[in-house]
């Protein structure tokens, strides 16, 4: 596998990174990778810099599969798309196993464009109510992160 650009940053600014009490979060697209190789490559990446210990997550497949654990944002942004009509198909309840999750938006929303997307549906997502097992273990991770700083002092 070549390693991506995010891949080859990686090290450079863990090792660079000089500012104390920081800490990394680094979220990568499974693709068609194997998600347990995939953390475990970059789990490699940043044991070559000891400073830092960063939160890894995979996002299964893509990030577009998060906004169908959450329909109900995606109308907030895009008003034609009637979230009802699909948060009941068997297609959709799973979103992390949507192929594609990208192109399957740009097919059932209409002006559907990525750019908007991640700018504004996640300031409508629920925490509470996605239906994304990816997502879902990006913000228990990010939950225990905040208890362990908060433990600490």
């Amino acid at each position: 596998m070549r390693q991506g650009d995010l891949q080859k940053s990686i090290p450079i600014k863990l090792k660079a990174w000089l500012a104390p009490n920081t800490f990394f979060i680094i979220l990568h697209d499974q693709d068609s990778h194997d998600c347990k190789q995939l953390k475990q490559q970059l789990k490699r990446l940043c044991d070559q810099n000891n400073k830092h210990e960063p939160l890894i997550r995979i996002v299964c497949k893509e990030l577009e599969a998060w906004y169908f654990g959450d329909l109900d944002a995606v109308e907030k942004v895009f008003p034609s798309f009637k979230a009802h009509k699909y948060k009941n198909k068997r297609k959709f309840k799973n979103p992390d196993t949507i192929n594609k999750p990208g192109d399957e938006l740009k097919w059932i929303v209409r002006g559907f464009s990525k750019s908007i997307a991640a700018r504004e549906i996640p300031k409508h997502m629920s925490i509470e109510k996605n239906t994304s097992t990816s997502f879902n273990h990006l913000i228990s991770g990010l939950l225990n992160l905040v208890k362990e700083q908060l433990s600490a002092y």
